[in-house]
């Protein structure tokens, strides 16, 4: 785990989805607020199933995003990176 929270300090986006990921799927202890934090961060660099997948942590309140973002701005973001998400 260790070398994907590096990746992702240091803006390597696979990482941090990867980082989500592992600490969503329970190979590590599952910790919804890091995971949170790795996949906004990913989402952020432009990766649409990140954008999904902190959507879903906030709709299980396991994670709160930082203002301004929503679970509606993040859905949007994630429509436009990737309009397939969306069935559009």
């Amino acid at each position: 785990m260790v070398y994907y929270e590096r990746a992702c300090t240091r803006e390597y986006e696979p990482g941090c989805y990867d980082l989500g990921i592992l600490l969503t799927q329970g190979e590590v202890p599952i910790d919804g607020h890091k995971a949170g934090r790795a996949f906004m961060a990913s989402c952020g660099m432009g990766n649409a199933a990140a954008c999904l997948n902190v959507t879903s942590l906030i709709e299980q309140n396991l994670y709160d995003a930082p203002e301004p973002h929503t679970v509606a701005s993040l859905k949007e973001r994630a429509c436009s990176l990737l309009p397939e998400a969306c069935g559009l």
